[in-house]
C-alpha cells in the first residue's frame, strides 16, 4: 500500500489553516483519500466475512452466518468499582439543572448551570451533556423542573407545555433510544401527555439506568473473559473510541473490559488512538481504569500504520457512541481506517456495545447524519462488517445481527 502523506502536509503548508474545523476538513479529506486506497485493496464484505468464517478457527463458526453466540466461556469477576455511582445531573432546589461539562474531562471538572428546557437542549447538542444515561438523567429533570413551572397552567396547556419539552428532548438526540424509551413512559408516542411527578421521573430513570448498568457489568465480565481466553495472560491491544464512563453515567464498556481484565491478571499494553482533540481518550482511559495496572499510551491516529507494522498488536478494539441495528458503529473518526489496516494485516478488529447503544427506530446512516459528534468528538458512520465480532453483554456477536438485541 502506497500512502503519500506529502500530499497532507502540502495541505497544511499552503494554506493558512485559520479555525479547528478547517483542519478537520483537511485532516478528513486525507482521511477519505487513504480509505479509499485501503477499501480498493481490501476484499469486499462478503469476501472478508467467508474468509473469517472459512480461515479462522478461532471465531465460532455461527458468525459467518451472523449469529449470537452465547459466552459459554468462564467469565472474570468485578471489584466494588463497578457498582460505584457517577457524577449525575440534579435539579436543585433552586429549580435549575446542574450539570458537568463532559467536553472538559477528564482535565477539569466544571460545572454549569442550565436554567431552561431550551438551555438543557442545547447543552446535550453540544455535548455538554453526553452519553445515554447521563441525557436521560438531565432529561428527566429538566421535565420534571418544566411540570413545575407550569403547574398554575390550566391541565390542557401544561399537558401542552411538557408535550413539547419531551419533544425538543428526544429531538436533540434522537440516537439515543433510552431517551425515548424513558420519556416515552409518560409521554406515549409522544402524542399524549401524563404529567409525572419527580418521584416518578427519577424512579424511571435510575430503572434504565440500572438495566444498563447491569448490562455494562455483564459486558465487562464477558469481554474481560473472551481476551483471557483468546489471547492469555498478556497482548497488545489498539482502542479506538474511548469515550469515558461518565458519558454513560455508568461503569464504562471498553474500559470497564479492560479494567476487568487487567485485574483478572492479564498483562495488557493498550494504544489509544487519538485524533482531536489530542491525547484525550488515552486520558479518559487512564482516569476511567483505576488503580488496574495497565500499560496505557496515546497515538495519534495518523500514526496507525505504522504502529501496526512495528508492535504486535493482536486485536483492534472499536468503542462506539451508539450501534446501528445494521450492527454500524456510531464510531471515533478514524475507526474506519483502523479497521482497514487491521483487515489488512490480518489483525481482529472486535466492536464492545451492549444493546442500550443499539439504535432500534432509525438506520445508521440516518442516525450518523443527525448526530456527528460525542463530547466534541467528531464520528464517523463504520460499516458492521469492518468488525470480525462484537462483544455484548449477551455473548459474541456476528456483523449483522445487532439489530436482534433490541
Amino acid at each position: 500500500m502506497s500512502i503519500d502523506r506529502r500530499s497532507f502536509i502540502r495541505s497544511l503548508s499552503g494554506q493558512a489553516v485559520r479555525s479547528v474545523g478547517a483542519a478537520l476538513a483537511i485532516t478528513g479529506q486525507v482521511r477519505q483519500e487513504i480509505e479509499g486506497q485501503l477499501r480498493d485493496e481490501a476484499p469486499t464484505a462478503e469476501a472478508a466475512v467467508e474468509a473469517r468464517s472459512a480461515g479462522r478457527s478461532d471465531l465460532p463458526a455461527a458468525l459467518g452466518s451472523a449469529e449470537i453466540v452465547p459466552w459459554a466461556g468462564e467469565a472474570v469477576e468485578l471489584g466494588a468499582w463497578a457498582d460505584e455511582p457517577a457524577i449525575p445531573s440534579m435539579l436543585t432546589e433552586a429549580g435549575v439543572i446542574a450539570a458537568v461539562d463532559q467536553r472538559q474531562l477528564p482535565a477539569d471538572v466544571v460545572r454549569v448551570t442550565l436554567g431552561s428546557a431550551g438551555e438543557v437542549v442545547q447543552a446535550i447538542r453540544d455535548g455538554v451533556i453526553d452519553g445515554g444515561l447521563a441525557i436521560v438523567g438531565a432529561a428527566v429533570q429538566t421535565l420534571a423542573m418544566v411540570a413545575d413551572r407550569a403547574s398554575s397552567a390550566p391541565p390542557t396547556s401544561r399537558a401542552a407545555i411538557v408535550s413539547g419539552a419531551a419533544r425538543a428532548l428526544v429531538g436533540a438526540r434522537p440516537d439515543v433510544p433510552l431517551l425515548r424509551a424513558t420519556l416515552g413512559a409518560f409521554v406515549p408516542d409522544l402524542d399524549r401527555i401524563e404529567i409525572p411527578s419527580l418521584g416518578e421521573l427519577r424512579a424511571a430513570a435510575e430503572s434504565r439506568a440500572e438495566t444498563v448498568r447491569a448490562e455494562h457489568r455483564a459486558l465487562a465480565s464477558i469481554g474481560a473473559g473472551w481476551l483471557r481466553e483468546r489471547f492469555g495472560p498478556a497482548t497488545d491491544i489498539l482502542l479506538v473510541g474511548e469515550f469515558g464512563p461518565t458519558s454513560s453515567a455508568s461503569i464504562g464498556t471498553t474500559s470497564s473490559v479492560l479494567r476487568a481484565a487487567a485485574e483478572a491478571g492479564m498483562h495488557l499494553r493498550v494504544w489509544v488512538a487519538d485524533g482531536e482533540p489530542l491525547a484525550r481518550g488515552a486520558a479518559l482511559l487512564r482516569a476511567s481504569i483505576g488503580a488496574a495496572a495497565i500499560d496505557v499510551q496515546s497515538i495519534p491516529d495518523a500514526h496507525l500504520h505504522r504502529l501496526l507494522i512495528e508492535h504486535d498488536v493482536k486485536v483492534v478494539l472499536l468503542g462506539a457512541s451508539w450501534v446501528g441495528g445494521d450492527g454500524s458503529f456510531g464510531g471515533q473518526l478514524g475507526s474506519t481506517s483502523a479497521a482497514l489496516l487491521a483487515r489488512r494485516r490480518e489483525i481482529q478488529v472486535v466492536g464492545v456495545a451492549s444493546r442500550s447503544m443499539v439504535v432500534r427506530e432509525s438506520p445508521g446512516h440516518r442516525v450518523a447524519a443527525t448526530h456527528q459528534t460525542h463530547r466534541g468528538v467528531p464520528l464517523e458512520l463504520v460499516d458492521g462488517q469492518l468488525l470480525d465480532l462484537t462483544l455484548t453483554e449477551v455473548g459474541v456477536v456476528g456483523p449483522g445481527s445487532m439489530g436482534r438485541l433490541a
